[in-house]
């Protein structure tokens, strides 16, 4: 579902999906703007905030989170979230689910998110939990970066023959 033809630039995506997706703005916007600056990191080049009609703007060569705002089914676009749902989740995409009532968790999230748990949207965990996904992908993406050290060649005496290894 998500191609590579229009990117976003930034090492972070953030993908706002679910029917009550316009929550973050309201809700976690201001505060994972603001940790991205505690970070040093400029979020207005470092971070883009994708909604489902931004599929082909994800970039799998990006650091992505998904956040499912749930609610009430039917919704509007629903078949675009659904479709950018499964695409992140056959990415292997972090996808927290959030509702306004946890009690109604069943009700308002997708069947195949309900496994992993979930918590309501206005709690201040929200934003740290999306940082730390990030931290730690950030950290596998550097030591995946990190090349071995080549063996050093061979000791050779000056007519061509072995010299003993001094290991």
């Amino acid at each position: 579902m998500f191609r590579d033809s229009e990117r976003v630039n930034g090492a972070y995506q953030l993908v706002t999906l679910g029917p009550n997706a316009g929550q973050y703005q309201r809700l976690h916007d201001q505060p994972i703007r603001e940790s991205f600056q505690d970070l040093d990191l400029d979020w207005a080049s470092s971070l883009a905030v994708l909604g489902a009609e931004q599929q082909s703007a994800l970039n799998g060569k990006c650091s992505v989170v998904g956040l499912w705002y749930g609610g009430d089914s039917p919704f509007e676009g629903e078949p675009e979230h659904r479709a950018a749902l499964k695409s992140l989740m056959d990415m292997g995409v972090v996808v927290f689910p959030l509702c306004g009532d946890i009690t109604r968790f069943t009700q308002q999230i997708p069947k195949e998110l309900q496994p992993i748990g979930g918590t309501q949207w206005d709690e201040a965990r929200v934003t740290g939990d999306v940082l730390s996904v990030y931290r730690a992908m950030t950290s596998k993406s550097f030591r995946a970066s990190i090349t071995k050290i080549p063996e050093p060649p061979p000791r050779v005496g000056l007519s061509g023959s072995r010299l003993p290894s001094t290991q």
